[in-house]
């Protein structure tokens, strides 16, 4: 038996929420400043458009497109 095996693990004092939420926020910072550059907006802002047509609009493979689409979600956890 090593010397930690009898220790008790406690819980933290402070969580790691503040530091998520900035590390959310900055990453939500970068994919809209991205979606901006890709002229995503004005392509949602005209008529509604589907996950196929917004990859061959902004000639982005499927992946980066439910990523840029998606940030919302994830800047609202």
């Amino acid at each position: 038996m090593g010397q930690y095996d009898t220790v008790a693990i406690r819980r933290p004092r402070m969580d790691d929420r503040r530091v998520l939420d900035i590390e959310v926020g900055i990453a939500g910072y970068m994919a809209i400043f991205v979606a901006h550059k890709l002229n995503l907006f004005s392509h949602l802002g005209q008529t509604p458009h589907t996950l196929v047509e917004v990859c061959q609009a902004l000639n982005i493979a499927r992946r980066p497109a439910e990523a840029l689409l998606n940030i919302r979600d994830v800047i609202t956890l």
